[in-house]
């Protein structure tokens, strides 16, 4: 119970006690005047008499009727005690108090009722009587149930004798006015205690209404509180009529206006809010609501509750600010936000359940017009930027007058959902809706429908609807939705094996590659643990392989197989493969498996093993080219001069013996520099269509020569021509089967096939797809062993002591030069088989015969030579000049081009050049070729070069030269070349 409150029921309650108060002395008055005049009814007349019987009669009918007890008594003094003689008036309390025998009560009135009070109330009494008192008064506890009554009495005496006494009595209900008294009591304490932490403030004052008409406040009373002191400091609480004169208050004004008005009008009260700063500088909001309470003619109590709302104040401005901000996200957020009225809708669909509409889907299904109908009574209250710019309106107006035309199946069926939610108390719809826009144009949304709670649950006219335009993502999603497809289809095609298993191994996808990869099927794989699906093996030591797949699954390892690792395909078909294991990651990062991802490596590996052995025949190559130049330059001059010698001297003497002898060691040699030259880096074979049968025959015949190995041929008739070099390949051939003779010392036989082959793919070997000449030779020897089967084809790698190591190099060299592949494959005890593919020719016509040239026709011309070397220039001149030409020599191209240009620009050009290619540090043939041919596009040049494998040589009219000689020079294949070019038109063009 509040402070006022309490304040008016005290005073309340005391007015009521007031009235019985006044009745009883009314009664007593009446009663007394009854009493005395019945004192002596010896002189009254009959008339009052029977005036003071109708008296008696109406005071019994009010006192039956009245919650008092009213009660007379003649008090006798004897000695030192009282005898009292107790009369009881019948009333509703008498009843009440004492039930039955009330009238018998002479002696004792409240003794019997066993009063806690008792004894008090004796001495009151009896100092009252003996003292003279006209009466007296007391209050005391009459034991009810469990509680008690409260009684005030109050009694009034009159001495009638010197030991005689009259007294009557009247007594009085007072508990509720106790209990009243008490509980004010207690919500003073309480209020007391409250006002000291409150945050507020409560004061009261009078009001009066002087003769010149000002209102005068008077006697402010305000209660200490917590907030008291925060806005007066230790100003005492009474004021007089200045309460707000102590802050500052700048709508003090305006405050005086609104109570001086709610005053005079009337009003039972008046609020206001209003700022104040109090001496320390500090502001507050406060609330002040006043009751008003007329006391009389302009006189009015106020009582005031004052609360500080600073805080309220700050909260609804940063509400406001809250709204602002809400309203300017609602404007600008990225997403179409609608915001709407459901109430109509609600209070229709109330209606329909009024009319026995019990399933509202089936009902709007059997009328679907009604859905239309409905989503009109929807009130738009506000479309966001983005709303508007998706649906194309420009303003929300526009939005609401146009929404027929947004209308799709989609949306109505968007309504349709939320009606049926409202009908059903849901307040949260989501689904895809397709929108049309003002201009026609489709959008995919998803759309989410909002109803607010309110006080009194679903708040229908706060309805939020978001849409999210996913047109884009729809797409987005259909693209990748086609590329998960894809993304299945490529690891179903993929040559990649993918095995996916979970974080404890057990397989849960395999790709038909690995199916295939690993010899096993899907149905048998899933399930299984990884390891003992896939059967992975150590190549060195053939036990299975063991993978650390919980290092893995951890997340924090992508794992490579170990090298070496093998598949078992089928019984003695082992595959060697690589590959990696990863951990496989959901959105969260979580680790949900791993991923395996290995491929078969046993074609790039000896791929890989070729590559490796190409890369140590370019370095021997190297090597091997410049000691091939330098030699080939050395019996350039050796085999010339022997040459010369041939001629002047007989074939039978001992001088021509030993001039020819010296001349066919001087061509071995010249086979061994042909050899070297094999390795040199770049060199091209100079290749034509050749009949390889003849090559092989004749090749194979020589190598076999005094040994006792059998040879068997076996040739397709229709043996395609292959375009190689034929010097080169016979050498091929003959140290294949030199090879061969080697391996069976005890004899044997050795098989040589060619036949025809058409190559499409050939993943393991270097070669493109098309028609290819296929050469085997097989051995009956005792075959390669595995760990040198690797090896065969380095350079200077023989398991023999009189071998050289560079036969099987060389060919090796040879055959990668044509573009075309040589293998080996070996069994211990068996023997071995050389196979070698080469390129087919694009022609049918064969290298032309070489013609055997007469030494002593003789040759006309002038020649100008090329040559860094003296000893072959001077061996050159005497050369050419028994050929019966004319030389000129120069050391350079430098010099070269210098007499060219001379004789030409005096008419008399040489009939023929002859050049080296290479000159160190100096132009070479090359160059000085194209400047004759700047200066005479009609020249006639033969280049020469101690690298017979030099790709110029080669490809010599691609540089402008009629013909091409090798060094080191026979006399008979340089007149030959000679002739030709001499012979040849010159190509002015």
């Amino acid at each position: 119970m509040s402070w006022p409150s309490a304040l008016l029921l005290n005073g309340a309650g005391w007015g009521l006690l007031g009235g019985v108060l006044v009745v009883a002395a009314f009664v007593l008055g009446f009663w007394w005047r009854g009493r005395r005049g019945t004192s002596d009814p010896s002189k009254a007349s009959q008339a009052d008499q029977a005036g003071r019987e109708r008296g008696q009669a109406d005071l019994q009918s009010v006192l039956s009727n009245l919650d008092v007890l009213v009660w007379e008594a003649e008090v006798l003094v004897e000695g030192e005690s009282l005898r009292w003689d107790f009369r009881i008036k019948e009333t509703r309390m008498t009843q009440r108090l004492f039930a039955e025998g009330w009238q018998e009560r002479r002696i004792s009135l409240w003794r019997h009722l066993q009063v806690p009070e008792m004894a008090e109330m004796d001495r009151r009494s009896r100092g009252a009587i003996l003292e003279g008192l006209p009466g007296y008064q007391q209050e005391f506890r009459v034991p009810e149930g469990d509680g008690f009554r409260w009684v005030r009495e109050t009694v009034a005496i009159e001495q009638r004798a010197a030991d005689r006494y009259w007294l009557v009595g009247f007594a009085v209900d007072i508990t509720d006015q106790r209990l009243a008294e008490e509980e004010f009591r207690h919500s003073e304490r309480s209020l007391t205690e409250i006002l000291k932490g409150a945050d507020c403030l409560l004061w009261r004052s009078q009001v009066e209404r002087g003769a010149d008409g000002v209102l005068q406040w008077l006697h402010f009373r305000i209660p200490r509180s917590g907030l008291y002191p925060r806005l007066f400091g230790d100003r005492p609480a009474t004021m007089g009529g200045k309460l707000w004169s102590l802050v500052e208050v700048p709508d003090l004004e305006a405050m005086n206006r609104r109570s001086r008005d709610a005053l005079e009008n009337g009003a039972p009260e008046y609020e206001q809010t209003f700022s104040v700063r109090n001496r320390a500088g500090e502001s507050f909001w406060l609330q002040e609501k006043v009751s008003i309470y007329p006391i009389g003619a302009n006189q009015w109590h106020l009582v005031g509750i004052v609360t500080d709302v600073t805080q309220r104040r700050k909260a609804e401005l940063a509400v406001r600010r809250s709204e602002g901000r809400y309203r300017s996200l609602f404007e600008h957020v990225p997403v179409s936000i609608v915001e709407a009225d459901f109430t109509a809708v609600g209070e229709w669909l109330e209606r329909l359940r009024g009319e026995g509409v019990t399933d509202l889907r089936a009902y709007l299904q059997r009328h679907p017009r009604e859905i239309s109908r409905g989503a009109m009574r929807v009130q738009i209250l506000a479309a966001n930027v983005a709303a508007r710019r998706t649906i194309g309106a420009e303003s929300t107006r526009q939005i609401r007058w146009r929404r027929r035309v947004l209308e799709t199946p989609s949306s109505m069926e968007a309504v349709l959902e939320a009606f049926v939610a409202l009908w059903e108390g849901r307040n949260f719809i989501e689904r895809v809706v397709e929108l049309r826009s003002l201009h026609g144009r489709h959008i995919t949304t998803t759309m989410r429908w909002w109803v607010a709670h309110g006080e009194q649950g679903y708040d229908l006219s706060q309805v939020i609807m978001i849409y999210v335009d996913v047109t884009e993502l729809k797409r987005v999603q259909g693209d990748l939705a086609a590329q998960r497809e894809q993304l299945s289809v490529t690891l179903r095609s993929m040559k990649e094996g993918v095995v996916t298993t979970d974080t404890i191994g057990r397989v849960q996808f395999i790709n038909p590659a690995a199916q295939e990869l690993i010899g096993v099927s899907e149905a048998n794989a899933i399930g299984q643990p990884l390891l003992r699906a896939c059967g992975f093996k150590s190549a060195e030591s053939g036990e299975p392989l063991s993978l650390e797949l919980e290092r893995v699954a951890a997340g924090d390892a992508v794992l490579n197989l170990p090298a070496n690792t093998v598949i078992e395909k089928s019984p003695g078909d082992l595959r060697l493969i690589e590959g990696e294991l990863a951990p496989v990651h959901d959105r969260e990062s979580r680790v949900t498996g791993v991923v395996l991802v290995f491929r078969d490596i046993t074609d790039r590996d000896r791929l890989e093993k070729e590559m490796v052995r190409a890369t140590r025949l370019e370095g021997v190559g190297v090597l091997a080219g410049g000691i091939a130049h330098d030699f080939n330059n050395i019996l350039t001059a050796v085999i010339g001069n022997l040459s010369i010698a041939a001629i002047d001297t007989e074939e039978h003497t001992d001088v021509g013996s030993a001039v020819r002898d010296a001349r066919r060691a001087a061509l071995k040699a010249k086979d061994l520099t042909q050899q070297l030259l094999t390795f040199a880096k770049g060199g091209e074979p100079i290749r034509a269509a050749v009949q390889l049968p003849e090559v092989i025959r004749d090749m194979a015949g020589f190598a076999l020569h005094g040994a006792n190995v059998r040879a068997e041929f076996d040739f397709a008739e229709d043996l395609w021509l292959a375009n190689v070099d034929k010097g080169q390949i016979g050498r091929v051939v003959q140290n294949l089967v030199i090879n061969a003779v080697q391996a069976m010392p005890g004899g044997g036989r050795v098989t040589l096939q060619a036949r025809n082959e058409v190559l499409a793919y050939c993943p393991g070997r270097r070669l493109q797809p098309g028609k290819y000449v296929r050469i085997d030779i097989s051995d009956t020897g005792g075959g390669i062993r595995p760990e040198h089967l690797a090896r065969v084809f380095d350079p200077y790698f023989s398991t023999k002591e009189s071998g050289s190591g560079l036969g099987l190099s060389a060919a090796y060299s040879i055959v990668a030069k044509h573009q075309g592949v040589i293998e080996v494959a070996s069994t211990l005890g068996e023997g071995t088989t050389f196979t070698i593919w080469l390129p087919v020719a694009v022609t049918n016509e064969t290298a032309p015969e070489e013609v055997a040239v007469e030494l002593e026709a003789p040759l006309r011309g002038r020649v100008l030579f090329m040559d860094d070397e003296e000893p072959i220039r001077e061996m050159i001149v005497t050369l050419l000049r028994r050929l019966g030409m004319e030389v000129q020599t120069t050391a350079d191209g430098e010099e070269l081009v210098e007499v060219y240009r001379r004789e030409f620009e005096r008419g008399t050009p040489p009939d023929l050049v002859l050049t080296d290619l290479t000159v160190p540090g100096g132009m070479g043939g090359q160059q000085a070729m194209e400047i004759l041919l700047t200066i005479n596009p009609a020249v006639r040049a033969v280049v020469s070069s101690g690298y017979s494998s030099d790709p110029i040589l080669a490809n010599f009219r691609d540089y402008g030269f009629c013909g091409m000689v090798a060094k080191p020079y026979e006399l008979p294949e340089l007149r030959r070349v000679l002739q030709e070019a001499l012979s040849t038109e010159p190509d002015s063009s």
